[in-house]
């Protein structure tokens, strides 16, 4: 044997796998394409059931969607019926609708008429409660407003059925409504917005600014008061130059700044505040008579505050022209310009320039209101009492 190593070995399983394929090609063949199509029917099938399963699970979604929607819409459709039934009854068929029926008494039907069973859906009622208490409230009815604010923030919102921010604004609104009628009140509910606004944005947002000012507006402490107006003054002094370029919120809280100016006798920083938006009011007077005339307010009672009321009447004047000429001698501003410069005439002592406005802003008070409206009362107390301060006048001659 040469004395070499043998070599010799059995057929591994891959050579007698290689030999059997070899003598049995055909077969092999076979074999191999139907392990091939197996596999690929594998992976089809593997591929198909993921396919088949996203498109069952969009099947679901899609169901889930169109249940939601036809839910929403019968909701939606059921509202609708709520909302036409509860407008039908506020006018019914009970003989023709006076053509003297004032908004007043239209907006006093509409509250009559709505009962918690006319109006079942919570989100509904509360819109219709804050829409209808934002009408009185522009038009000079806070008792009326208030009451209808109130009763739309008592209605549960354990269901997510009134919106957050819907909740917020009518709660301002009701503090709005009570600086003018219930201070007490107002400072109360004040304290908890203002808690809750610096608790979601901190004291150097422009609405944490404008309820703080309120706030201690209403306190009318000074020692309060001028705490605020330091805390304030920096935040507001980077508000822009420009009027223009000013926001609303932003525009409110620069005026309430001025407003504890002149509560605290600092008159030079209260017109310093003021002159910018009596010239930007003035130049645009044409184009937006309303904030014109109230501008001019604004600045005829800083200036009676300040006991210059040459400069007051100047700008109650030129409010009441205005008013008269741009928004009719009914239009509420007129008259709240015609009041101011009653109230002006009547601090100055020039008593029967006063009673020549009084007579004028009763009058027309009259045909606006009718003579049984709170607003006309409260003009005929103020005129029967600047009458008895022009007796005692002559008196002392």
């Amino acid at each position: 044997m040469s004395n070499e190593p043998i070599t010799a070995r059995p057929p591994s399983k891959m050579e007698q796998l290689r030999r059997w394929v070899k003598r049995n090609r055909t077969l092999s063949i076979a074999l191999s394409t139907i392990f091939v199509l197996l596999l690929s029917m594998v992976s089809f099938a593997t591929v198909s059931a993921i396919v088949f399963r996203g498109i069952a699970e969009e099947k679901n979604a899609l169901v889930e969607q169109l249940q939601t929607l036809a839910g929403r819409e019968k909701t939606q459709r059921m509202q609708a019926e709520e909302i036409s039934n509860y407008l039908q009854s506020i006018f019914e068929a009970t003989g023709p609708i006076p053509a003297e029926l004032s908004l007043i008494a239209a907006l006093d039907q509409a509250v009559e008429k709505l009962e918690p069973r006319s109006i079942k859906d919570p989100s509904i009622r509360f819109k219709l409660l804050a829409s209808l208490g934002k009408a009185y409230h522009a038009n000079g009815q806070p008792h009326a407003a208030c009451e209808l604010f109130k009763a739309a923030l008592e209605i549960d919102r354990n269901g997510g059925t009134v919106d957050d921010e819907a909740w917020r604004e009518v709660r301002h609104l009701l503090y709005d409504t009570l600086k003018r009628i219930d201070r007490p009140a107002a400072i109360q509910l004040g304290g908890q917005l203002l808690e809750e606004q610096l608790a979601r944005h901190g004291a150097e947002h422009v609405e944490s600014v404008n309820l703080l000012l309120s706030l201690e507006l209403l306190r009318n402490d000074p020692n309060r008061l001028r705490q605020a107006v330091e805390q304030v003054r920096h935040h507001i002094d980077k508000y822009p130059k420009s009027i223009g370029a000013l926001e609303t919120i932003q525009v409110s809280a620069i005026e309430q700044l001025g407003m504890a100016y002149v509560y605290l006798r600092q008159f030079d920083d209260a017109e310093r505040l003021y002159h910018g938006f009596i010239d930007h009011a003035r130049k645009g007077a044409d184009a937006d008579p309303e904030l014109a005339v109230t501008t001019y307010l604004k600045a005829a009672w800083m200036y009676q505050a300040g006991k210059q009321y040459e400069k007051s009447i100047a700008f109650g004047k030129e409010a009441v022209d205005l008013g008269k000429r741009k928004l009719g001698e009914l239009n509420s501003d007129t008259l709240w310009a015609m009041d101011m410069l009653w109230s002006t005439y009547q601090t100055a002592g020039q008593y029967d320039e006063a009673k020549r406005v009084a007579d004028e802003v009763l009058e027309l008070s009259r045909r606006k209101f009718g003579e049984k409206h709170a607003e006309v009362q409260r003009l005929c107390e103020r005129r029967k009492a600047l009458l008895q301060r022009m007796q005692r006048a002559r008196d002392r001659q």
